[in-house]
């Protein structure tokens, strides 16, 4: 079955202007949070990435 974004339940939106240099599948994290990149888009005048909450083991 192939899996679309709204299957996902715990995604976060980031939005900003900043010069970030991602890619898709990176991961990053906050304090206490662990993010997977699942989606940049930047053709609206500023960077829009979708993030999905994960857990690091």
């Amino acid at each position: 079955m192939k899996r679309h974004l709204s299957y996902i339940k715990s995604l976060h939106k980031l939005y900003t202007t900043s010069n970030l240099e991602f890619e898709l599948k990176d991961r990053i994290s906050d304090s206490n949070m662990f993010y997977e990149i699942v989606s940049i888009d930047s053709s609206i005048g500023y960077l829009t990435i979708i993030l999905k909450v994960i857990e690091w083991k």
